[in-house]
């Protein structure tokens, strides 16, 4: 019996670790993103902190350093907190509508603007031209006004099986500012086959 404890404990602590690991592998790759609530948090804790520091500062007790480390350490252990027990389990997905998903990792203002200039130009082509695309689809790299390099890629999905399907065009908007992981965003409009385009992800935007 003793030894059937010790096993289940030894898996659940496996277990834990195998979770653990992968909530900060997710929060890596997720460029850190927090969360707002966490900021707030944060902020919170710092306050309180130097609230603390304050009072032993003026009693007279303690070191500098001591105060400087608490009023550092209590933001820090919140995100380190998030990022162990909560990194993993937050979508990197900002999914704004059926047709729009913008990577949490990625300025949102920046990747609408260029998803809405890159797409819009697609939008004059023709169902004909469109439909040359379904082939390969095709990329092109850009800068934005920030300096940061992005690939935009086009991608265009028809289905042989149903005529009267509407073409989906996507444009993938990938940032390539990143070393260890590649945020990327989407959006997509659909065109039918008199050349109107029925849905826009980019409409309100």
């Amino acid at each position: 019996m003793d030894i059937l404890v010790s096993g289940i404990k030894i898996l659940f602590q496996a277990g834990l670790v195998i979770l653990l690991v992968f909530s900060l592998f997710h929060w890596i790759r997720t460029g850190f993103w927090v969360p707002r609530y966490i900021h707030f948090a944060a902020v919170c804790s710092m306050v309180v902190a130097a609230l603390l520091a304050y009072g032993e500062f003026s009693s007279g007790g303690g070191h500098k350093m001591v105060y400087l480390v608490l009023v550092i350490g209590f933001p820090l252990s919140v995100y380190l907190i998030y990022g162990i027990y909560g990194g993993g389990f937050h979508s990197k997905e900002l999914r704004i509508n059926q047709l729009l998903s913008i990577d949490r990792a990625m300025d949102k203002d920046e990747a609408l603007s260029l998803l809405k200039e890159q797409l819009g130009t697609y939008k004059e082509w023709s169902y004909e031209n469109l439909l040359i695309l379904s082939a390969n689809g095709q990329s092109v790299e850009i800068t934005s006004g920030s300096g940061r390099r992005y690939k935009f890629t086009i991608q265009v999905n028809a289905r042989d099986d149903r005529a009267d399907d509407p073409l989906q065009v996507v444009g993938i908007l990938t940032d390539l500012g990143k070393r260890f992981y590649r945020p990327r965003s989407w959006a997509m409009f659909l065109m039918n086959k008199r050349g109107e385009v029925i849905g826009d992800g980019l409409k309100n935007y």
